[in-house]
């Protein structure tokens, strides 16, 4: 009963679907899933808990398992993807010098935002097709630290037949 249902008219785009959403949130945290990918039972719970322990946070990430077309684990195929989302805990000024070269090592699905951060600016820009969250993680690390909990507590779906992830 907590969870509304939003529906697009007509589909145009998750960059627009994703800032529609975060519009009529009335939460206090701001999580976003694809229909493709998967939490475990127990990560927001996880998320939800350091976030109230630690107020000073913007968001707070996830260790991430990648999964096929099929929903088999392949973390080993698809070796690159994995140790690319498996991020140890920075600094701000580290993370800022990470992302200036260039690497979005964040998976959004893994994120728990905490909506006050946001301060209104959307969290995704379309102007940035396959990096649509990039800017978003950059303006909140400027400002703010994240954090990883060094957990598996999502899959990421990674089309490996069709290859159709953005």
């Amino acid at each position: 009963s907590r969870i509304v249902k939003v529906y697009m008219t007509k589909n145009a785009h998750v960059c627009k679907a994703s800032n529609e959403g975060y519009k009529r949130a009335t939460g206090k945290y701001i999580a976003i899933i694809g229909h493709d990918d998967i939490w475990y039972p127990d990560k927001v719970e996880k998320q939800v808990l350091f976030m109230e322990a630690n107020p000073n946070y913007a968001a707070v990430f996830t260790l991430t398992d990648i999964m096929d077309d099929y929903g088999n684990l392949c973390n080993e195929q698809c070796k690159d993807l994995y140790l690319l989302f498996d991020q140890h805990n920075r600094t701000q000024e580290e993370w800022i010098e990470l992302m200036y070269s260039g690497v979005n090592v964040f998976c959004a699905p893994s994120a728990l935002i905490r909506k006050s951060c946001l301060k209104g600016r959307p969290l995704y820009q379309f102007g940035l097709v396959q990096l649509q969250d990039y800017a978003l993680w950059f303006d909140l690390i400027k400002e703010f630290p994240v954090y990883v909990i060094r957990e598996h507590l999502m899959q990421y779906r990674q089309f490996m037949e069709s290859q159709s992830n953005l």
